[in-house]
């Protein structure tokens, strides 16, 4: 009795010293990532207030002016410049329109929208790989050197474009010579979706839909596409549905809302995870979380999507969002004080370089207030000047005094 007694207490011990090891491992971890954070965005001595750091007058005296007008002097979709560059500047103007009602950031963006149809391949005669020239834009940075069309890009440029015409039939006091600009770029902005179609594909499941990868990078044809890339066209379909309210646009938008959400998994603190590629199934409370978390620059993108439906609960409700709100909390913010992991799942071996914009998960907070915190922390200690976005998004959605 006593051998078997000793063996209870023996083991009990190195399964307390297992989880004490494993403990110290994982905050070793978590030191070591905060110091990898430093050196990338080194400590601000003495944080701003929000109110200071983030206001109209600072976005107006950083990017409206010369510095936009240097900008203009030189677009196009050079490794995807336009994509990852001015759409972001597209949204950061919409935002800007939103918040403070004021007409001057449309009118702005009108012209922003103005020079980029003014490069597209069917403006420019830039021919893709196999010799067309199709009304979006094309890049040379996916596809080891030869030119393509890219679905993440054609969303990611054509969003910001009908929702600025979205606004701009919404919102009061917008001229209407701005108000006329922006109608006319709507033929052109839905010929750049519709050069797509060709990837769309009905199913797996009951309801649902998805694109696949049709001509882009080499060794990825028809393999559906990734949930940023699909969440990007989700986008810009939902935002075509609310300028022409065409029924075909809203069919899809709900069909690839319901693929992304069956496909995102559920941790058991309550947070959704998910990798970069979506499993070709739907997952099931059974499966094995990813131990492969999608980056948070690629992930915040996926989450994009379905914040803007849960606005008009079209598939992903407050409900929804809130398990976003988890992933910020539980996940790439669990740590708070500033520290912003490079996963969504929070992982401490993640890469630092890939927080992207973190600004963009504000837009979670109207369902989860709590992801301010991590988030507001981050800019104020780590990054001294805020880019468009970053500030739009801080001035929306950064503090709860609204």
């Amino acid at each position: 009795m006593r051998k078997i007694t000793s063996l209870v207490v023996m083991s009990a011990l190195v399964l307390v010293l297992s989880h004490s090891s494993r403990a110290d491992d994982a905050a070793a971890a978590d030191r070591a990532y905060r110091e990898a954070l430093d050196t990338a965005y080194p400590p601000v001595e003495h944080p701003p207030a929000l109110a200071e750091y983030a206001s109209p007058a600072r976005y107006d005296e950083l990017y409206l002016g010369d510095e936009l007008e240097t900008a203009l002097k030189t677009v196009n979709n050079k490794g995807g410049a336009m994509a990852w560059g001015w759409s972001y500047r597209m949204v950061s103007l919409n935002e800007m329109a939103r918040v403070t009602n004021d007409s001057k950031y449309l009118a702005t963006n009108l012209r922003v929208i103005r020079a980029l149809l003014a490069a597209r391949d069917d403006r420019t005669g830039t021919k893709i790989f196999d010799g067309r020239v199709m009304p979006a834009w094309s890049s040379d940075g996916y596809r080891k050197g030869e030119q393509a069309l890219f679905l993440v890009h054609t969303g990611m440029i054509v969003h910001p474009m009908l929702d600025a015409v979205h606004l701009a039939r919404t919102m009061k006091d917008v001229p209407d010579d701005v108000r006329k600009g922006l109608e006319e770029i709507v033929a052109p902005a839905l010929a750049s979706i519709a050069c797509h179609d060709d990837g769309w594909h009905d199913g797996p499941g009951e309801g649902e839909g998805h694109y696949i990868m049709l001509n882009e990078e080499q060794g990825s044809e028809g393999k559906p596409q990734p949930g940023n890339r699909l969440a990007a066209m989700g986008r810009a379909l939902y935002a075509a549905y609310r300028v022409t309210k065409d029924e075909k646009y809203l069919t899809r938008t709900r069909a690839l809302a319901r693929y992304m959400q069956r496909r995102l998994q559920v941790t058991e603190n309550g947070a959704y995870i998910w990798s970069y590629w979506l499993p070709l199934a739907p997952v099931t409370p059974g499966d094995p979380i990813t131990d492969k978390p999608e980056d948070s620059s690629h992930g915040s993108l996926t989450m994009a999507f379905p914040a803007m439906l849960a606005e008009d609960n079209v598939i992903f409700t407050a409900e929804h969002m809130k398990r976003f709100g988890k992933t910020v909390t539980q996940g790439l913010g669990r740590l708070g004080d500033g520290v912003l992991f490079g996963d969504v799942g929070g992982s401490a071996g993640s890469n630092v370089k890939r927080l992207g914009i973190p600004s963009t998960w504000l837009q979670i907070a109207p369902y989860a207030p709590e992801v301010r915190e991590p988030i507001v922390s981050f800019y104020l200690r780590h990054m001294p000047k805020p880019r468009p976005l970053d500030i739009a998004y801080l001035v929306r959605f950064g503090s709860a005094a609204k």
